[in-house]
């Protein structure tokens, strides 16, 4: 499940990327999309991933600050590497998209952070 979620994030991501590239730069057009799809995560992986059975508003608050956290820290790693790709010359488009090659390299790296901090720190139930 978290595969499959994760391409629908990653989806997400892109979407609105490339609609957002057509008004605002690269960065900020990188930067809108990854907030989109960290909202869009949080609800999948609390949901249908971990099946986190806190409905509490305290945990879920807590869950949602971690789940931030964690993808303030990869969003750093996705918002920064793309442009610093591109500056180093991994500038190709593929499809016609600006910075496609550097975007998909970041993506890889963003996904398995995530998975990470996901598992074993946010979504982690401790055993009884």
């Amino acid at each position: 499940m978290y595969i499959l979620f994760g391409f629908a994030t990653t989806f997400v991501n892109w979407i609105v990327y490339v609609l957002f590239l057509n008004v605002f730069s690269l960065a900020v057009s990188n930067a809108i999309a990854w907030f989109v799809a960290v909202a869009f995560a949080f609800h999948v992986n609390k949901k249908y991933v971990f099946r986190s059975s806190y409905d509490s508003l305290k945990m879920t608050a807590k869950e949602l600050g971690m789940f931030f956290g964690a993808r303030i820290i990869s969003g750093i790693v996705d918002i920064a590497g793309v442009p610093l790709l591109v500056y180093i010359g991994l500038n190709q488009f593929i499809f016609g998209i600006e910075g496609a090659l550097a975007k998909l390299i970041v993506t890889v790296v963003v996904m398995v952070m995530n998975y990470i901090f996901s598992k074993y720190v946010i979504f982690h139930k401790k055993e009884s």
